[in-house]
């Protein structure tokens, strides 16, 4: 019971808690009376039941089903294990392009991002470092420079961000469903201390 509504508040991208509580509560309850339903639209009729009223102009079991679907596919490792696998093939300056459409999964990016990133050489803590610690300033650098799955100096890469892009105002007019799209372009550099 535990476990279920902790799937359904962290996958199912809400603040709600007791709306989670209440969905697995009704989802357990079913299925220990032997009358968890067999079809997608009975289904939902007992999340929304459980769930109550919603505020959004959305079918109240959509984020549970959300949830469920992201859970069992292991959708958000497969999304970290794609990035890290691609990263990995892409050649010096090449372009990894990723869409995002929740929040969610925009976070998992920017994580992700923040492992290899690239030292910036205008970073206010690379600036201070730099003028009173310089020779911590060089361990940090060695070993940003080793930290990208182990790989060697000869190796080393990490990663540029450009600005995101999100669909223009006539793109949305025609594709309404491209409303919360964000494009991310990382570029595969080699480390060579900050720039």
């Amino acid at each position: 019971r535990n476990d279920l509504r902790d799937i359904i508040f962290k996958y199912g991208e809400t603040n709600d808690e007791l709306s989670s509580q209440r969905i697995a509560d009704a989802i357990v309850l079913a299925r220990d009376t032997n009358t968890l339903p067999k079809t997608t639209k009975a289904f939902a009729t007992l999340v929304a039941n459980a769930k109550g009223a919603e505020y959004q102009a959305m079918h109240p079991a959509k984020m549970t089903f959300q949830a469920l679907r992201i859970h069992l596919n292991e959708e958000f490792d497969e999304f970290r294990r794609g990035m890290e696998g691609a990263m990995k093939l892409l050649k010096e300056n090449g372009k990894l392009g990723v869409l995002t459409w929740k929040h969610s999964e925009c976070a998992i990016l920017i994580e992700y991002f923040r492992k290899v990133e690239k030292v910036r050489a205008n970073a206010p803590i690379f600036e201070w470092l730099q003028k009173n610690h310089e020779k911590s300033m060089t361990k940090i650098l060695e070993k940003k420079k080793g930290s990208v799955d182990g790989d060697d100096d000869e190796n080393a890469w990490a990663a540029e961000m450009n600005d995101c892009k999100r669909p223009t105002d006539t793109e949305m007019r025609t594709n309404s469903r491209s409303r919360s799209a964000i494009l991310h372009v990382l570029s595969k550099k080699k480390q060579r201390g900050a720039n």
